[in-house]
């Protein structure tokens, strides 16, 4: 706070008395727009809810194409947005597969897609719920590979695991 003393000009004895004024000079002419709270020192209040932790992806990057998949695992791993996973998984002949996806919804929506050997999608799943999961067969007469994306439909990123096991008669 400023004090100002205001003195008339003039022979003193015609000199009026001038009170001491206190002006606060915190506070802006009255403009109608926003005003800034005076600076106290104190760091500000945090008034937004907490939010999810740094995004950090796992260790395994960089899988972000069909191109540089890497053998899926079943360790804990996360999907940034912008950031897809791809994962591959073998299948013999006849064999048919269960890919499981698991993750926590609330925390951004991952959706599940297998493509063949030739990079065509032959699976989705897409939902608005924890976790998805799919099952492919291999049709032919020869071993293939086939490919996993993980991909978070939000901003941030998710933890996830996946699973790839064997359905009904097959090698494991």
């Amino acid at each position: 706070m400023l004090t100002l003393l205001l003195v008339a000009c003039g022979p003193a004895e015609d000199a009026p008395v001038v009170p001491v004024v206190p002006v606060d000079t915190d506070l802006p002419a009255d403009t109608g727009e926003p005003v800034d709270p005076p600076d106290t020192g104190a760091p500000p209040e945090d008034t937004d809810p907490p939010g999810p932790p740094p995004c950090v992806d796992d260790a395994l990057e960089d899988n972000d194409d069909l191109d540089h998949a890497l053998p899926w695992t079943d360790q804990a791993l996360a999907v940034l947005d912008g950031d897809p996973d791809y994962w591959t998984f073998e299948l013999q002949p006849g064999q048919t597969r269960r890919i499981d996806l698991a993750f926590d919804h609330s925390r951004g929506n991952v959706d599940l897609t297998v493509y063949d050997a030739l990079y065509i999608a032959i699976a989705t799943s897409y939902s608005f719920s924890d976790d998805e999961s799919v099952e492919v067969t291999n049709p032919s007469s020869v071993p293939t590979t086939g490919r996993i994306r993980v991909l978070l439909r939000d901003p941030g990123c998710n933890a996830y695991t996946v699973s790839v096991v064997s359905v009904g008669s097959g090698e494991p």
